[in-house]
């Protein structure tokens, strides 16, 4: 299983890295296009607000909302869609957006999220996935 993290907070990437240490964890948005535009994902966890700020404005660059118009733009290959971010108004229309687009995607908060249920059930090779 292919999982791409947007993420910027500590906390929530030692939450990813322990419960899914397979994944690929990227801190801004230039980095998660680069990994979207080398392969499809089978789920990717988007967050909002990088950079450790807080209810930035959906029209700033190094956010999700930029990933989602990258996505919507380019139609990455992408089997589900987490948006975890806190800015829950950002939140709601990130996900309208990818459903318009025909993607697999839901709203999940953080705090939320039982990451235990995207453990790959089938033997996995850590070493192979970067």
């Amino acid at each position: 299983m292919n999982v791409l993290i947007l993420e910027d907070a500590q906390y929530r990437i030692k939450d990813f890295r322990s419960a899914l240490p397979f994944a690929k964890i990227v801190k801004d948005v230039d980095s998660c296009i680069e990994q979207l535009e080398k392969q499809g994902w089978d789920l990717l966890f988007l967050d909002h607000d990088l950079d450790g700020q807080a209810f930035v404005d959906p029209q700033e660059y190094n956010t999700g909302s930029e990933v989602v118009r990258w996505i919507v733009k380019n139609k990455p290959e992408i089997g589900r869609i987490i948006v975890h971010t806190h800015n829950s108004e950002v939140a709601v229309d990130m996900v309208v957006e990818l459903l318009r687009t025909g993607y697999k995607v839901e709203r999940k908060k953080f705090l939320s999220l039982n990451l235990e249920q995207f453990v790959p059930t089938e033997p996995y090779d850590y070493e192979n996935n970067e």
